[in-house]
Protein backbone atom coordinates (compact mmCIF):
# COMPACT_ATOMS: atom_id res chain seq x y z
CA UNK A 1 0.00 0.00 0.00
CA UNK A 2 1.30 3.52 -0.72
CA UNK A 3 2.92 5.31 2.24
CA UNK A 4 1.56 8.76 1.28
CA UNK A 5 -2.04 9.22 2.37
CA UNK A 6 -4.29 6.44 3.65
CA UNK A 7 -4.90 3.11 1.99
CA UNK A 8 -7.37 0.48 3.10
CA UNK A 9 -9.55 -2.44 2.19
CA UNK A 10 -13.05 -1.03 2.59
CA UNK A 11 -14.75 -4.36 3.31
CA UNK A 12 -18.24 -2.88 3.73
CA UNK A 13 -17.75 -0.33 0.90
CA UNK A 14 -18.92 2.64 2.99
CA UNK A 15 -15.87 4.84 2.13
CA UNK A 16 -14.99 5.04 5.85
CA UNK A 17 -11.91 3.37 7.33
CA UNK A 18 -13.55 1.27 10.02
CA UNK A 19 -11.76 -0.79 12.67
CA UNK A 20 -9.68 -3.51 11.01
CA UNK A 21 -9.77 -1.96 7.53
CA UNK A 22 -6.36 -0.26 7.53
CA UNK A 23 -3.86 -1.23 4.86
CA UNK A 24 -0.63 -3.07 5.55
CA UNK A 25 2.40 -4.05 3.50
CA UNK A 26 2.50 -7.64 2.38
CA UNK A 27 -1.27 -8.20 2.50
CA UNK A 28 -2.69 -10.22 -0.38
CA UNK A 29 -5.51 -8.51 -2.28
CA UNK A 30 -7.56 -10.50 -4.77
CA UNK A 31 -8.78 -9.40 -8.19
CA UNK A 32 -12.34 -9.53 -6.79
CA UNK A 33 -11.40 -7.04 -4.05
CA UNK A 34 -9.92 -4.65 -6.59
CA UNK A 35 -12.70 -4.88 -9.19
CA UNK A 36 -15.31 -4.84 -6.40
CA UNK A 37 -14.15 -1.41 -5.22
CA UNK A 38 -12.82 -2.56 -1.84
CA UNK A 39 -9.25 -1.26 -2.27
CA UNK A 40 -9.16 2.51 -1.68
CA UNK A 41 -6.50 5.21 -1.35
CA UNK A 42 -7.08 8.74 -0.03
CA UNK A 43 -4.28 11.32 -0.46
CA UNK A 44 -3.07 13.19 2.62
CA UNK A 45 -4.52 16.69 3.10
CA UNK A 46 -2.91 19.04 0.56
CA UNK A 47 -0.90 16.11 -0.78
CA UNK A 48 0.13 16.36 -4.42
CA UNK A 49 2.97 15.60 -6.78
CA UNK A 50 4.06 13.45 -9.65
CA UNK A 51 4.68 10.80 -8.67
CA UNK A 52 2.67 11.26 -5.49
CA UNK A 53 2.51 7.65 -4.33
CA UNK A 54 3.68 4.29 -5.53
CA UNK A 55 3.12 0.67 -4.71
CA UNK A 56 4.99 -2.46 -5.58
CA UNK A 57 2.98 -5.58 -6.36
CA UNK A 58 3.10 -9.11 -7.74
CA UNK A 59 0.39 -11.01 -9.60
CA UNK A 60 -0.36 -14.62 -8.68
CA UNK A 61 -2.61 -17.35 -10.03
CA UNK A 62 -2.52 -19.09 -6.65
CA UNK A 63 0.46 -21.22 -7.63
CA UNK A 64 3.06 -19.03 -9.32
CA UNK A 65 3.83 -15.32 -8.87
CA UNK A 66 5.10 -12.74 -11.32
CA UNK A 67 8.17 -10.59 -10.83
CA UNK A 68 7.57 -7.46 -8.75
CA UNK A 69 6.26 -4.39 -10.60
CA UNK A 70 5.77 -0.81 -9.40
CA UNK A 71 2.79 1.44 -10.08
CA UNK A 72 3.18 5.20 -9.60
CA UNK A 73 0.28 7.63 -9.24
CA UNK A 74 0.19 11.40 -9.69
CA UNK A 75 -2.01 13.65 -7.56
CA UNK A 76 -2.86 17.11 -8.86
CA UNK A 77 -3.49 19.87 -6.35
CA UNK A 78 -6.95 21.38 -6.32
CA UNK A 79 -8.56 24.34 -4.62
CA UNK A 80 -12.14 23.91 -3.47
CA UNK A 81 -14.61 26.77 -3.21
CA UNK A 82 -13.08 29.07 -5.80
Amino acid sequence: MPADGTSCRDRNKNSVIDLGEGGAAGVENTAAMITGGEIKHRPAANGNGSPYASLTFKVSDGKDSSAAATMKAAQESCQWGR
